[in-house]
C-alpha cells in the first residue's frame, strides 16, 4: 500500500523521522505563539499575528498538530522508540523555539533548507 500510490511506503517509513520534526516543531511553534505568558513582541510576519489574534483555536489547533507528530513518531519508530523520540524533540526544539524566537534570528526560508538538506542526508543515508 502506498501513499495515494504514488511515494512506495518504505520511502514513506524511512523519512517519517525529518517529516516528525519539522511537524513537532510547526506544533510546538504555534503553541508558543498562543501563549499568553510569552513576551512576544509586535510582527511584521501575517503568520505569527494571525496566531496571536486566535489564541483559543490556536491552542487546540497545535495540541491536534503535536499529536499529529507524536503518531507519526510512533509510527516510524514504534511506540517505545517513538514516545520518547517524540519526548527528546519537543525538548530540544522547544527550548531552541523559546531561546531563539524572541531574537528573530531564524526565518522560514532558513528552517526550510535545514529541513530539506535533513531530508536529504536521511535518504541518502
Amino acid at each position: 500500500m502506498s501513499l495515494f500510490g504514488i511515494v512506495p511506503p518504505m520511502l514513506l517509513r524511512s523519512s517519517m523521522v525529518t517529516i516528525s520534526s519539522l511537524v513537532s516543531l510547526l506544533g510546538f511553534w504555534l503553541a508558543y505563539q498562543s501563549s499568553d505568558r510569552a513576551a512576544l513582541g509586535t510582527s511584521k510576519n501575517q503568520l505569527e499575528s494571525w496566531a496571536r489574534s486566535y489564541r483559543q483555536q490556536m491552542k487546540v489547533v497545535s495540541i491536534c498538530v503535536l499529536f499529529s507528530g507524536l503518531l507519526s513518531y510512533v509510527y516510524a519508530l514504534g511506540v517505545g522508540a517513538g514516545s520518547m523520540a517524540f519526548v527528546m524533540t519537543i525538548s530540544v526544539l522547544g527550548s531552541l523555539v523559546v531561546l531563539i524566537s524572541p531574537l528573530r534570528l531564524v526565518s522560514r526560508r532558513m528552517v526550510l533548507v535545514l529541513y530539506v538538506v535533513s531530508f536529504c542526508l536521511e535518504m541518502a543515508l
